[in-house]
């Protein structure tokens, strides 16, 4: 047994097991026990953390008719308050260890992702990125060259709604759903439309983002080259 805290006179227990907890069965804490202990009596109560036996609360006093069983009572609520209190600042601290791990994370992959938005603005093509819904989550700057939009207007907008003429909308919406279930791929003729309303034809290549635990497409990277094809899909 090793001290942890103490008030009081030393009680020189250091190296002692505490009565009771001998072949205790795991899972169960033993009842608060009384011995004698330097010409008074003594409490050993059991603190439970996360139910198992590591500690121990010990109340000495100099008196041989120190407890009754009301005290011993109100000893054990305390011990369980103290093990619950135990408990929720260990929680407490594996939680603020998580945060801090999440935040650097998060420093990171926002990094990361300024450097890809970066190089993508370097790219003489226009590219976006699209969400399940159809929403721009990157807009490259040859985006904005090319249809007038900054990329604070575009993101979040769902690309049908902003970037294709209205006729070809719903025909559009269709390629996403069998791009992000996987029935289609490739390359696909699609105007590109300009915040002036005027069209520029469009090859449009789509690339899936799968996510890495589920292995579904998460996104689609779609990437355009302006031509001069006169096609509807």
């Amino acid at each position: 047994f090793r001290e942890v805290v103490s008030a009081g006179a030393d009680p020189g227990i250091a190296g002692e097991s505490p009565p009771g907890w001998e072949n205790q069965p795991p899972g169960t804490s033993p009842d608060p026990v009384v011995v004698p202990f330097q010409g008074g009596l003594a409490a050993w109560v059991s603190v439970p953390i996360g139910g198992e036996l590591k500690m121990a609360l010990l109340v000495a006093a100099p008196s041989r008719v120190a407890f009754d069983a009301v005290e011993t009572d109100d000893l054990a609520a305390l011990a369980s308050r103290i093990g619950s209190g135990i408990q929720a600042l260990r929680l407490a601290g594996r939680l603020d260890s998580l945060k801090k791990k999440y935040d650097a994370l998060s420093v990171d992959l926002e990094t990361g992702r300024d450097f890809s938005i970066r190089l993508l603005d370097l790219v003489p093509l226009p590219v976006l990125q699209i969400g399940p819904e159809g929403e721009i989550r990157i807009f490259n700057r040859r985006c904005e060259l090319l249809t007038g939009y900054r990329a604070s207007e575009a993101l979040n907008r769902r690309m049908p709604d902003l970037l294709i003429p209205e006729p070809l909308r719903s025909d559009f919406r269709r390629l996403l759903v069998e791009l992000f279930i996987g029935r289609r791929a490739g390359s696909f003729p699609f105007p590109l439309l300009t915040r002036s309303g005027d069209p520029v034809p469009t090859l449009w290549n789509f690339s899936p983002i799968r996510d890495v635990e589920s292995g579904k497409i998460a996104s689609l990277l779609a990437c355009g080259e302006t031509t001069n094809l006169s096609e509807r899909p």
